[in-house]
């Protein structure tokens, strides 16, 4: 069962009180984005490019999905399925989905100009390789 590992590590966090999100892929996973938009609550839910200086590429850009469960059926299928690249898991405090989103929102454009870059952190791929370069203490910020 590949969706094994990921719930366990979910069921953890939720006995942690924390609580569980998905960074997706809007541009690449719309059907599921509108899934998780029709049937989430408005605090649920935030576009990490909305109110940034690229908000006009907000309907492809990542958001993030807060959800109660780690057997909710809505991201069921992005379990199965992570060849797909959808975007990844996290876990926060109750309450905190706000500033993870400013946090990434703070981050959006790297470099300097004229040689600014849209930095790609909700992609897993991109993500996975950042992470090979701080130290291991470095992770939780």
């Amino acid at each position: 069962m590949v969706d094994a590992l990921p719930r366990q590590w979910m069921t953890e966090q939720r006995r942690f009180g924390h609580e569980l999100c998905g960074m997706l892929d809007s541009e690449n996973e719309r059907e599921i984005r509108q899934l998780l938009l029709n049937s989430s609550r408005f605090d649920q839910h935030l576009s990490v490019y909305g109110a940034t200086l690229v908000a006009d590429l907000g309907d492809a850009g990542p958001f993030v999905f807060t959800f109660d469960q780690p057997d909710d059926k809505r991201i069921g299928e992005l379990l199965k399925k992570p060849e797909r690249h959808w975007g990844w898991l996290a876990s926060l405090q109750k309450g905190d989905l706000p500033q993870l989103v400013k946090h990434w929102q703070e981050r959006l454009i790297i470099g300097a100009r004229p040689h600014q870059a849209l930095y790609r952190f909700h992609d897993n791929r991109v993500l996975a390789r950042a992470l090979e370069h701080p130290p291991a203490e470095a992770y939780p910020a």
